[in-house]
């Protein structure tokens, strides 16, 4: 009986060879797209799924509102924010820090020497609430000493040649850390992207220098791990009323009548290390006339090949490129 369905139906096909390869050429694209989109929603919906316990793990942002404007969100917060939720949540059983430097540092072991742009600094516990793939180390206690590093298995291969060179020196901005620990190369469906993580505990930590500047810095990225049995939401209302309380004083006091500074790129020349001028505009424009409304924000500045000056704005989510007259 199957023969005879088979015999029928191929010699369908045969006379009617363009309707067949018109079909079967749209079966085929139909089942490669929904295997695609099938595929793209396992990677969407499983984002940061790989780590263990993550149901208990947040990240800390803000919503900031001036001047009767919509809020807008920041992933970003206070350094010295970690210090109060650790001293007012019962709630909360483990708070940690990542931080970008800023400027990439650089690391050299022996003749290689790597400008890192994936380099964060983070607190000894941030791997207690992110306990990724490890490939060698105790990554729990890892970052505890002030001069230890935790590489990608990509990065201790760059540095190092092999995959666990636990206990080596590595020079981070001429300082010597040593390696305590290697985890597995992060996955694409995860919102960390880093190569090396620096303790901040060590004396050069960005972390170090940013809790110097208490609530008016907001550079750093805070993450806490929940108790077991706390829900999200009693988490939440009880670290809104804190922001009303008592962040909402500090932050007025800082700027009391709301006014924004900075805001604008300026050139400051130097001679022998030391400042030789006044500052100079290069680029300004981004406030309005009462420096109460931004139109803009510069947040970084590199030259480009042309030797041109090449800022970016975060609120006007553009590059500009300055360029002699």
């Amino acid at each position: 009986m199957f023969r005879n369905y088979l015999a029928a139906a191929l010699r369908n096909l045969s006379r009617n060879r363009l309707y067949a390869g018109v079909t079967i050429l749209g079966l085929t694209v139909a089942f490669a797209s929904a295997i695609l989109i099938g595929l793209y929603l396992r990677h969407e919906l499983t984002y940061d799924r790989f780590i263990p316990g993550h149901e208990r793990d947040y990240l800390i942002n803000q919503s900031i509102s001036t001047n009767g404007k919509p809020p807008f969100e920041m992933d970003s917060s206070s350094t010295v924010l970690a210090q109060d939720l650790k001293a007012n949540f019962p709630q909360i059983e483990l708070v940690a820090r990542l931080a970008n430097p800023g400027f990439p540092p650089t690391l050299r072991h022996g003749d290689v020497s790597v400008t890192e742009q994936s380099f964060l600094w983070a607190d000894p516990e941030i791997f207690r609430i992110l306990p990724l793939p490890t490939v060698a180390g105790d990554l729990a206690h890892a970052l505890d000493a002030p001069d230890a590093v935790v590489l990608t298995r990509a990065e201790a291969r760059k540095l190092f040649g092999k995959d666990a060179p636990l206990g080596e020196q590595l020079l981070v901005n001429g300082v010597a850390m040593r390696v305590a620990a290697v985890i597995e190369d992060l996955p694409s469906n995860t919102h960390l992207a880093a190569e090396a993580f620096g303790s901040s505990r060590a004396p050069g930590s960005f972390i170090h220098q940013l809790e110097k500047a208490g609530y008016s810095a907001n550079a750093n990225y805070t993450y806490v791990q929940l108790k077991p049995g706390v829900s999200r939401e009693s988490a939440q209302a009880a670290i809104d009323l804190f922001a009303q309380r008592r962040l909402m004083p500090i932050l007025q006091s800082i700027n009391p009548d709301a006014k924004l500074s900075g805001y604008k790129v300026v050139f400051i020349p130097f001679e022998n290390g030391r400042p030789a001028g006044p500052a100079r505009d290069i680029l300004s424009g981004f406030l309005a006339p009462d420096e109460r409304v931004s139109y803009g924000r510069p947040v970084g500045v590199t030259l480009g090949p042309d030797g041109s000056l090449l800022v970016a704005d975060d609120v006007g989510d553009c590059i500009w490129r300055v360029s002699a007259a």
